[in-house]
């Protein structure tokens, strides 16, 4: 089946984008930890739609990041290994989008979460 690469790129430069912006506000601020946790779901969300895009899957319409882990799943087993690191950022999501749960991140969880863009980004790169 041929590979859709126009997608994936556009997907994967957006992603890039989000992910730059994340890390330069854990560069240039020691505040903002709850937006760069927004900022690397965003990320890591494009990466893993931009991966379904390539192979010609229509992604389901969520920001659910474990679930798109499941369905890049079928492409190559290997994204089981992000699923639960996802599962966490994906958490940060909800909770940092709507005042009812809104609740502060500090900088190692803002770190991690991207660290975790990084090593999807890299994984999807690769080969692509």
């Amino acid at each position: 089946m041929k590979k859709n690469k126009k997608q994936f790129e556009k997907w994967f430069e957006i992603g890039s984008s989000e992910l730059g912006f994340a890390k330069l506000g854990l560069e240039e601020s020691d505040e903002f930890y709850a937006q760069i946790c927004i900022q690397a779901h965003q990320a890591i969300e494009k990466f893993l739609k931009g991966f379904l895009n390539y192979n010609n899957f229509e992604h389901p319409k969520t920001h659910d990041l474990s679930r798109l882990v499941e369905e890049c799943s079928k492409f190559d087993k290997n994204f089981n290994d992000f699923w639960g690191d996802c599962e966490k950022v994906s958490s940060y999501y909800v909770d940092l989008r709507y005042p009812v749960h809104y609740e502060q991140k500090t900088r190692k969880q803002a770190e991690k979460a991207v660290e975790v863009a990084e090593r999807v980004k890299k994984f999807i790169k690769i080969g692509r």
